[in-house]
Order: C-alpha cells, then sequence, then structure tokens
C-alpha cells in the first residue's frame, strides 16, 4: 500500500485500518517465511521485526476497539432532559450517576397527604367507618333491648304459653338476620364507593406521572419505598402535587 493511498482515507478509524492490515501482511511474512528471511537476516534480526510487528498490532487493536467505542457512543447517546435538574452537581460537588438523568421517586405518603382527591378519600372513608360503627350501636342497643325484655317477662312469668315465648323468641331472632343484613349491606356500599374513589385517585396519579416521563423523558419513576436511599435532587413529589391538584375538580 503506497504513502497516497494510505494518507486519501478520511478518517481516523479509517487510517488506522489500513495501516493494521498492512501489519498483519509484515507479521505473517516475519512468522512464515522463516527460511526466505534467513538467507539475508540472522535469526536475532528477524525476531526483533516479528516481535516489534506484533506489539504494535496489539497497540493499534486495542486503539480501533477505542476509536470503534466512541463512534458508537456519538450515534446511540440518548439526549439528556433539558429540565432535569438531577443532571447538575449536587450539594456535595458530586456527579450524578449514569441512571439519574431518567429516573425520579416520589413520595407516595406525601402525595396521600396532600392530594386534594386523596384527602377527600381518606374524609369519606373515615366517615363512612363513623356511620357505619353508629348504625351498628343503634341495631346492637336495640337487639339487648329487645332480648332484655324478652328475658324480664320470662322472669316474671308473662308468657301463658310455650308458644308466646318462642314468638317472641322468633321476632327477636328475625330482628337480629335483618340487623346483619343491614350492616352488611351498608358496608358493601360503602366498600363500593371507596374502591370506585381510589381507582379514580390512582388514574388520576397515574395519569399525572405518565405525562411528567413523557415530558422529562424519564425511563422510570419509583416509591420512596423501592429503596433506602434516593439522591433528593431526583425527587418530584413537589411536581406531580401539584399537578394532581391543578387538574382535579371535584364533583358538585
Amino acid at each position: 500500500m503506497s504513502v497516497k493511498i494510505f494518507l486519501k482515507t478520511t478518517t481516523k478509524l479509517q487510517k488506522v485500518f489500513e495501516l493494521y492490515n498492512y501489519l498483519i501482511n509484515f507479521y505473517y511474512f516475519c512468522t512464515t517465511q522463516t527460511n526466505k528471511f534467513n538467507k539475508i537476516h540472522s535469526f536475532p534480526v528477524m525476531r526483533k521485526f516479528t516481535l516489534s510487528a506484533g506489539a504494535f498490532l496489539l497497540v493499534l487493536s486495542a486503539f480501533m476497539a477505542s476509536c470503534q467505542k466512541d463512534a458508537n457512543n456519538k450515534t446511540s447517546e440518548k439526549p439528556l432532559p433539558v429540565s432535569s435538574e438531577a443532571n447538575k452537581n449536587d450539594s456535595t460537588g458530586n456527579r450524578s450517576s449514569a441512571l439519574s438523568p431518567y429516573i425520579r421517586y416520589v413520595n407516595t405518603q406525601r402525595i396521600l397527604l396532600e392530594y386534594t382527591l386523596a384527602q377527600e378519600v381518606a374524609k369519606t372513608d373515615s366517615v363512612a367507618q363513623i356511620q357505619l360503627a353508629a348504625l351498628q350501636n343503634q341495631l346492637g342497643n336495640s337487639l339487648a333491648n329487645k332480648g332484655q325484655q324478652i328475658q324480664d317477662k320470662m322472669n316474671r312469668g308473662g308468657y301463658i304459653n310455650q308458644s308466646a315465648y318462642e314468638a317472641d323468641v322468633a321476632s327477636y331472632q328475625k330482628a337480629e338476620q335483618d340487623a346483619q343484613n343491614r350492616i352488611a349491606q351498608r358496608q358493601r356500599d360503602y366498600a363500593t364507593d371507596l374502591m370506585a374513589k381510589q381507582a379514580q385517585m390512582h388514574d388520576s396519579i397515574q395519569s399525572v406521572v405518565n405525562d411528567i416521563c413523557a415530558s422529562l423523558q424519564l425511563d422510570a419513576v419509583l416509591t420512596d419505598a423501592a429503596g433506602l436511599y434516593f439522591n433528593p435532587s431526583l425527587d418530584i413529589t413537589d411536581e406531580v402535587i401539584a399537578e394532581l391538584n391543578r387538574r382535579y375538580k371535584p364533583a358538585k
């Protein structure tokens, strides 16, 4: 290969590749044409050329691998989100990790405490539990009074026959069954309403997180319970809560 042809190569990697091929041919000549080479040069001279060519080949191999890696990195590098604060150095001056531009986390406890819909769901559930407990107490007291009346009537001999006693007991048992059915129905109604509100809350949170991921080109948003430590600069809880409350429209 002439010098002119070698200099015509357009990139650093192409030039190295041409030189690499040239040295392969030379190395092959040195190692396989020993008899012909020894007719002119001594064995130490041949060995010196062979080792030099082999060492240079190793250096060029490593250099070519480095050049190829740089080229691949330039073509496959993912653009960093422009608005991400995590791309900057933290308060200690340390660089952010390679994954930090694409991962965030949220504090779920704060969302449940500061998201308006979550506050309403918690309030509704609390009121429902209080109302259910009040209904249970009301029906329980009514049954207790009814049972006590039967007991008092029996103690003073108020039943003239067994049939009259059994009729009151049957009435008590029916009231008891009715009370149980009423409480069970109220529990089902509360559970259905709570599940619907929780689904609404979950969907709204998921929607906001999806939009933030798309805006910042994120690959994942974790909850604070998913790990023992997260860099505070990766916390987007404030942004999530603000957007949730901005979008939420209370039912009229």
